[in-house]
């Protein structure tokens, strides 16, 4: 079990190539994908691997980069696969 100081968020690690951010993670259960980071913080895991296109909550399309990388819960030791979107500023 987990528990967070910063509660609803949870400290996690992203790892894309060798290349890793540790940073605190809102969860957003109602989120279709795995993670999400701002654009601006994703250029640290280099080109991206593809480009996807997400329906938003006001109805309109956005493309967003997309890394597949390992997402890790600070506090487990299990590490997971992950498709890491670059989507949006926060």
């Amino acid at each position: 079990m987990i528990t967070s100081p910063r509660f609803p968020y949870l400290e996690i690690q992203i790892t894309v190539r060798g290349r890793t951010v540790q940073e605190w993670a809102y969860m957003d259960t109602g989120f279709d994908g795995y993670v999400a980071v701002p654009r601006g913080q994703a250029q640290v895991f280099g080109p991206h691997d593809y480009v996807s296109l997400w329906e938003l909550g006001d109805a309109s399309l956005a493309q967003a980069e997309e890394y597949l990388g390992q997402v890790q819960l600070v506090g487990l030791a299990k590490t997971f696969l992950a498709r890491i979107t670059a989507l949006g500023n926060e």
